[in-house]
């Protein structure tokens, strides 16, 4: 949980720093921020898809007690 809350905090400040370096007029700021938020953004994709593997593992491990009874 603390690494997802960390990941957005990354992912908002890349944008921000992004938005403020384009208005600024600072390549690289903007270079940089963009960086920082591409970087978070894979890792939120990857906590995400961590998360519903789990998920789905979680689920297969309570149907199989089941399958093994019918046997």
């Amino acid at each position: 949980m603390l690494s997802k809350v960390a990941a957005w905090f990354f992912f908002v400040g890349g944008i921000v720093a992004a938005v403020l370096g384009i208005a600024g007029l600072h390549v690289e700021v903007t270079v940089v921020g963009l960086i920082l938020a591409c970087t978070a953004g894979l890792v939120l994709l990857k906590l995400r898809t961590d998360t519903e593997a789990a998920a789905v593992d979680a689920e297969t491990a309570a149907d199989e007690p089941e399958q093994a009874d019918q046997d």
